[in-house]
């Protein structure tokens, strides 16, 4: 590998990804967000070392994958952001399901009797 990175460049993405995502993360975050900045940092180190051999940037690649994995938890990457989305839409369907049962549901007992005086106050 004939081309060095500049150091610190994967590291710098992932806070600045950190930083863009603001209050949507938290601390129940944290433990991921360190262990995407430390594969960072890992695969900065080799990277840019002009030291290391071409078989040692290669394995500091396979900690790609995992980065990615962790930026994905994250919601930090576009596939993290496409899955959230998909939750977020299966549960938004769940709740709108069960208010239209709701809805339907006819009242019964006190229920009924305290929507029937509503009804009658209302009407007043």
């Amino acid at each position: 590998m004939a081309t060095t990175q500049r150091r610190g460049v994967l590291l710098a993405a992932v806070n600045k990804s950190v930083k863009a995502a603001g209050d949507r993360l938290g601390g129940q975050d944290q433990a991921t967000i360190e262990v995407a900045r430390a594969y960072a940092r890992q695969i900065d180190a080799v990277i840019s070392d002009p030291d290391q051999s071409d078989g040692e940037k290669v394995k500091a690649l396979h900690l790609a994958p995992h980065l990615v994995a962790a930026l994905k938890t994250l919601g930090l990457n576009e596939a993290g952001r496409e899955e959230i989305n998909l939750i977020r839409a299966r549960v938004e369907a769940t709740r709108s399901k069960a208010d239209q049962a709701k809805s339907d549901t006819p009242l019964t007992g006190s229920a009924a009797l305290k929507a029937q005086l509503r009804g009658l106050k209302t009407a007043s």
